[in-house]
Formats: C-alpha cells, structure tokens, sequence
C-alpha cells in the first residue's frame, strides 16, 4: 500500500511506535524537527532550493525578467479554491516579473485560460492597448518654483471679467490654463532628461577637477555645475513625487528611479483591464467595462427621475434642540481668515478635482488670488448658490481588494475642486462644535471623539450572551451598509 513511501515513526522513544507519519518523495520532502512518545513534529520542504535560487537570480538579474510555471506553491489563504484546504492535487500557477520588468516593458496583463483536460492552467501574458485620450489639465507643483510663475499668474488674474465674485475666480482660472500650459512646454516639459543632463556634466566636471585639482577655473565650473545638478534634480523630484504619490519619502534622496517604479506600478494597479460580467464572463472591451460600471451604480443610486422621501418634520422637531448661544455660535458669518486656514491645510499632493488646480495652486499664488478666491468663498454663504464649475466632481474607482473581479468590488471616490473643499471643509469645522450634541451617543461614526470600533466591542458582548439558556428571545438584525459606503452624494 506504501511502496517506495518514506516515513518516521517514534519506535525509539516508544516502544509501540504509536505515531507514524508517511509521505512520497516524489511530492515532498519533510524533515524531522523534534520527536517524543507523544508527538512528531516534521517540517515540509516547500521547494526552498527553488525559492532560493529563484531569489538569487532575481537579485543579480539586471535586466527584465519574468518566469512562468507551475509553482505548485501559495501564498495567502485567499489563494485557495473555494477556502478550501490544500489538497496535493491543489496546483498553484504564476508568473512573476521583477522591478526591471515593470519599468522597461510595456503595460502587459496576466491571462489564465480554462485548464480542461490538464491540471494546469495555460497563461498567455498580453499586451494592454493604451487608448490615447486627451489629458485633461494638471496643475504641477513644480511650477511655482519657475522665476516668471508668479508674474503669469499675476497677468492671467488681472483679465476684467464681468460676474458675480466666484464666477470671475472660475473663469479666470480657465483663463490661467492655456498659460501654464506654455510655461510647462517651455521649461517642464523635459525636466527629467534635463536632471539627467546636468548629472553627467557634472561627473564630467569632477573628474577633470580631480586631474588638476588646484585649477581655479575648473573649480568654478564644478561649484557651477553642481548647483544646477542640485536645482534641477530637486524639481524632477518634485514633478515625480506629486506624480506617484509618495508623499512620505523625503526629497533630495535621489529618487527618481524610485518615483518611476511607483507611477507605473499605480498606473497598473489601477487600470480595470477585464471585469466579469452579472453572469460571471470576463469581459475586456474598455467600452463594455465603463457600462458595466455605469449600469451597477445606476441599480445602486437610482436615476434622476427617482423621487425621493423628505424627512418626517415631526421627527425632527422632536428631537434635539440647540440653545440660543449654540445656535449663534452655528450661523455666525465667516472670516477670511478662517478660509486662508481651511486652503492652507489641504494637501498640496491630493488628486484635484475636475479643473486640475490643486491646493498648491492657491498657496503659491495667495498674494495675487487669495482676496477674490475668500471674497468668493463668503458669497456663497451669503446667497447660497454655488457655480456647476465649482460643484462638478471628478470619481475614481479604488479597488476594495488587492484582485477586484466585479464591478462591487470597486469603492467610489469623489475628487473635488479646491474651492468645493474649502466651502464643506468650513461647514464641517462650524459643525464639530454642536454636532455630538444632537446625535445619539449610539451613532459613533463621522463624530469627533467618537470610534466606529466602539459599536463593535459592544455588539461582541451582546452577542456572547446570545447562547445562553435562560437569555430572553432576542434577535439581531444585520443592516446592509452596502448603500451608505458606495455611493456619493
């Protein structure tokens, strides 16, 4: 039954041998860690020469590299078919590229085909179509640090515009556009390359400073050439940090290699490249993704003809009310002051909203901009109407899950403009002052002081209740908050 099986027994620490533990070769090999009359404990070889080897290549490879095969290995729980255990039937396939892979090549994608007959899965690595669209208008930070910034800004804003206040600030700003656009072409649009450049002349320069090192002109140059280096180094870093993201490394490090690696790699992570349909097919088509995601959001949201139930007034004036001075306190005017504060404290590295201005904008700009951006801000709480320009709003999908499948497994994401924030951000500050007054001490999310976290320890000791004998009939309701976190309003 066992033929060219091996196995260990503990015969010598008992001497029934109670404990056997059995393997074949050809599928593991398990080696022997301790052992006594009540227990074995063995450790299987899970291909480390092969992960080893696999290691060291990578390390020493510096060029694109990918491999491919059946690895008959997992690496987290999810990975399992339907959660279930491993069995030794269980094969795991993979392709795994390195770093150099991700920076060199074109975007590409993973494609595991039916297995049929096999116990394999064929895989085919495509390459992803980059559709070319228009891009849309992105204010750099960067910009700021050119010479001539703020006089371009400063011509722009001067433009007459006839309107109310927040109208002018917006057409303005579209003005702007089309002149910071020159200003990149002219001196941004090749900032890297130029970094680069400035590099080499100067490893250049050191290196005939060295053969006469007490030549002054030499070293006039060299001290030259080295403050450019530093200069344009620091502005690629600055281009391509707000590019990737990485807002927590910190500048002067000589990270350009590091940002490039990140925008690809968050370019890749967010592409929706196929997305399985209601009847669980993939699909690829970009045109039959984009409806797939428009027709589960309008089954979520509604549409517009929906009408929808105003709250119960009965409720309301039954409920809490604020004392005279809180409410003075609520409806008081706001200061310019409070909105420089509120602009000043948005990151400067957020996704803007649909005009592509970012708070760094308005901070570098404040002496020339931020009197009518305030003025424009305080009418809106003096008229209450607010521009379709300033209102509009960018969604992002972000992935739930490190591998989203289907269009619910996408989490949406509202990218505003500046002035939007600034406006809900002063709304949001004023009513932190009275809000966990008026809401039930059972409410515990978007509260100050309040933790979502303390809802579920109590619902844990509820529930440990629940299995007593002599407990009253009681039940628990599981609310659907599917609604209230996917949705944007």
């Amino acid at each position: 039954m066992f033929a060219d099986w091996e196995y260990i027994t503990n015969l010598e620490r008992h001497y029934n041998g109670r404990i056997w533990v059995t393997w074949r070769p050809d599928y593991y090999r398990v080696s022997l860690i301790s052992m006594t009359a009540q227990q074995i404990t063995c450790e299987k070889e899970d291909r480390k020469d092969m992960w080893a080897s696999l290691l060291a290549q990578s390390k020493s490879c510096n060029k694109p590299w990918l491999v491919v095969g059946d690895f008959n290995s997992m690496f987290s729980a999810e990975d399992r078919i339907g959660g279930n255990p491993v069995t030794w039937a269980e094969i795991m396939d993979w392709i795994f590229i390195n770093r150099d892979w991700l920076d060199a090549m074109p975007s590409c994608k993973a494609l595991f085909l039916p297995e049929g007959i096999s116990d394999h899965c064929p895989a085919t690595m495509m390459l992803i179509e980059e559709y070319k669209t228009r891009r849309s208008f992105q204010f750099y930070n960067v910009w700021s640090k050119h010479p001539q910034f703020q006089e371009i800004v400063q011509e722009g804003w001067n433009v007459n515009i006839e309107g109310c206040m927040m109208y002018k600030v917006v057409r303005r700003l579209k003005l702007l556009k089309k002149k910071l656009r020159v200003l990149h072409s002219q001196a941004f649009q090749n900032i890297v390359s130029e970094a680069n450049d400035d590099r080499v002349k100067l490893q250049q320069a050191q290196v005939q400073l060295q053969t006469v090192p007490s030549n002054v002109e030499y070293q006039k140059v060299e001290s030259q050439l080295y403050q450019k280096f530093i200069r344009s180094s620091y502005m690629a870093e600055i281009f391509l940090q707000q590019r990737s993201k990485a807002t927590w490394i910190r500048l002067g490090d000589d990270n350009t290699k590091y940002f490039y690696s990140v925008i690809k790699h968050r370019k890749l992570k967010h592409a929706t490249t196929q997305l399985r349909d209601k009847s669980g097919i993939w699909q690829t088509d970009p045109a039959v993704i984009a409806t797939l995601f428009v027709e589960y959001y309008e089954e979520i949201l509604g549409n517009e003809t929906v009408n929808r139930r105003l709250a119960a007034g009965e409720l309301i004036r039954k409920g809490m009310v604020f004392a005279e001075e809180q409410q003075c306190e609520l409806i008081k005017s706001f200061e310019p002051a409070e909105v420089k504060k509120v602009i000043f404290q948005i990151d400067s590295n957020k996704i803007p909203g649909p005009d592509g201005y970012e708070s760094g904008f308005y901070k570098s700009s404040w002496p020339i901009v931020g009197e009518d951006v305030t003025n424009a801000v305080l009418e809106f709480f003096q008229n209450n109407k607010i521009l379709r320009q300033i209102n509009s709003t960018s969604i992002a999908l972000i992935p739930k899950i490190d591998k989203p499948e289907f269009a619910r497994q996408f989490r949406p994401i509202s990218c505003c403009n500046v002035i939007y924030k600034c406006i809900s951000k002063l709304i949001c500050n004023r009513r932190k002052l009275a809000i966990s007054l008026i809401v039930a001490e059972n409410q515990s999310v978007f509260v100050q002081g309040r933790s979502m976290m303390h809802n579920v320890l109590i619902c844990h000791d509820i529930l440990r209740h629940y299995n007593r004998k002599n407990a009253s009939p009681r039940c628990l309701m599981k609310i659907d908050l599917k609604k209230a976190y996917d949705m944007v309003s």
